[in-house]
């Protein structure tokens, strides 16, 4: 089982060691930086937290009836009465009037189930279970928080790319515009074409203005699933390092054996035995000793025995066996079992789901990666026909749409390039967390 109590103090593995490390002259998050932000002030992480140490607390022998229950009991009564009394024989009555009478007493008692059908057993592994129950949920949801704030950091990578890539077109656009006034003055260019290259100007001017407001917007969500404050300033590694591989048959064994929610189903399957064991027992006598000390004092003005003080020990034994009570034990039971048919339906269906997943991710890991090579190697073709656009621009020999188609392709084939790179990468991600190693305690 997985402290995760020492996770805040862990070193962060995620499989992170492919990813490099790129300098920047601002402030650079890394990735590693980036979980440690999130393990530590994640707010549902926290809650998470909070709710494993609620059912740490519980998960105690005394809260499953395993121990004996002690009480002091102490009380006193006054009563002040007119009272006759009528004796048998020749004994004259008595009247008494304002006769007090009171009563004191005192007394420490215990109780112990000695039996119960095994229920208060079956309780305490109920309650140690809801503890690990608690713990593996804090360790899914900070997964979750985990995942989702890597999927974000690659975005913002991707997109922190294309920022440089379109800040790169607008410079060309911008060369375009100079050559053409330059043309102009000649009178080999017309003001119809310099339009036409203003025009490209603006809308490549507005792409990058849009793009630096989905920038702002991703890096506000990371702040925020790192728990601190949504204006905090940051940069992002601008490389990735190399992807590992990965051996789809020992990914699969991996995940049966170590995923986070097929670890869950069994725990809640474990809870549903526990259930139906604590509904049957009910059926079972039940026996209790108890046993107190005590004094009592008793004071009555009227009547034979004026004052009486008990001192002593009193003990028993009580059996109790249910006959009938409506047919609410053997409902309970059967009740119970359907939880643990519904449990084994659950289990089944999130161990396909996990090979599902796992196939997913694998497939399209490979798949990111084939489309990556594909798009580099369209990249080299695409750059070279950029510099041959722009020297036979430069020399006339081809016109502003040819020049701006160049453009745009180098531009679409970088985009493309780098959203499989990316891609490719969450998708190693995500096998690492089926696997249970996104992150090590």
């Amino acid at each position: 089982m997985k402290q995760i109590t020492m996770w805040y103090r862990s070193t962060i593995s995620l499989g992170l060691l492919f990813l490099g490390i790129a300098a920047s002259n601002a402030q650079v998050l890394t990735i590693e930086q980036a979980v440690e932000f999130v393990l530590q002030s994640n707010f549902e992480g926290k809650q998470g937290a909070r709710d494993l140490e609620i059912a740490t607390n519980s998960a105690t022998a005394g809260n499953a009836g395993l121990h004996p229950a002690v009480q002091l009991n102490t009380g006193a009564n006054y009563s002040n009465n007119n009272t006759e009394l009528v004796f048998a024989g020749n004994i004259p009555r008595t009247n008494v009037k304002g006769a007090v009478s009171t009563s004191l007493n005192a007394s420490v008692g215990a109780s112990y189930t000695v039996f119960s059908g095994f229920a208060n057993l079956r309780r305490f592994e109920l309650l140690q279970n809801s503890r690990n129950l608690s713990e593996e949920q804090l360790q899914l949801t900070l997964e979750n928080a985990v995942i989702t704030t890597l999927g974000l950091y690659l975005d913002l990578v991707k997109l922190s790319d294309d920022r440089i890539n379109l800040q790169a077109n607008l410079n060309l656009s911008a060369e375009r515009i100079k050559q053409i006034r330059k043309a102009k003055g000649l009178g080999t260019a017309t003001t119809l074409d310099l339009m036409a290259a203003e025009v490209d100007y603006n809308q490549d001017s507005s792409t990058l203005l849009n793009l630096e407001n989905q920038i702002g917007a991703v890096k506000r969500q990371i702040n925020f699933l790192m728990g601190r404050s949504i204006a905090t300033p940051f940069e992002v590694e601008n490389s990735l390092g190399k992807l590992p591989e990965f051996n789809l048959a020992q990914v699969l064994e991996k995940a049966r054996n170590n995923s986070t929610q097929l670890i869950l189903a069994d725990l809640r399957s474990k809870s549903s035995e526990l259930g139906e064991s604590i509904a049957s027992a009910a059926m079972m006598p039940q026996i209790v000793l108890n046993s107190s000390f005590g004094t009592v004092n008793s004071q009555n003005a009227a009547g034979i025995i004026l004052e009486q003080n008990n001192l002593g020990f009193n003990g028993g034994v009580s059996v109790s066996l249910p006959i009938y009570n409506g047919g609410k034990i053997r409902t309970a039971v059967e009740n119970a079992r359907v939880e643990i048919e519904k449990s084994a339906i659950n289990k089944a269906q999130i161990q396909l789901s996990v090979e599902k997943d796992v196939y997913d991710q694998w497939f399209n890991l490979e798949h990111f990666k084939k489309l990556n090579q594909l798009e580099l190697q369209n990249l080299r073709t695409a750059q070279l026909r950029m510099e041959q656009a722009s020297s036979r621009y430069a020399l006339g020999q081809i016109g502003s749409l040819d020049y701006r188609e160049a453009q745009l392709a180098l531009l679409a084939v970088q985009s493309r390039a780098n959203a499989a790179n990316i891609q490719a990468h969450k998708a190693a991600y995500q096998l690492y967390r089926l696997t249970g190693a996104l992150f090590s305690p």
